[in-house]
């Protein structure tokens, strides 16, 4: 069973969920839309909107490796996979986003990767 609620709009510029903010529904996708913006942020560095652009419409095109943050060193798989994972928490409509508790086995699964990477690096 599904919970929707419809209220008055509400929520912080650059993570609402479009879908939302058009129709007013508000469910468990909608904060997998927040969750793939944060992605973003974790991955390029950059504010969810700064100057009237979005971290999405900068990252729009481009493979992860390209955008992720030069300082945190991320391994260019890595980046790859992480800005797959969120462009998969960001789809639209909204139906066809990747699902809270599939984002995080894959999560986890880059984390291992991740994890993996610095034990190599040592």
């Amino acid at each position: 069973r599904t919970h929707v609620s419809e209220v008055q709009r509400a929520g912080t510029c650059g993570y609402l969920d479009p879908s939302y903010m058009a129709t007013g529904r508000y469910d468990a996708q909608a904060d997998c839309y927040a969750l793939g913006i944060t992605l973003l942020q974790v991955l390029t560095g950059w504010r969810a909107a700064e100057r009237g652009e979005t971290v999405l419409e900068r990252c729009a095109g481009r493979q992860g490796r390209h955008v992720a943050d030069p300082d945190a060193s991320w391994p260019p798989p890595a980046a790859d996979s992480m800005m797959q994972i969120a462009q998969e928490l960001l789809k639209v409509p909204r139906r066809e986003r990747l699902r809270a508790a599939d984002a995080r086995e894959r999560l986890e699964a880059l984390r291992g990767e991740l994890w993996y990477d610095c034990d190599e690096g040592s």
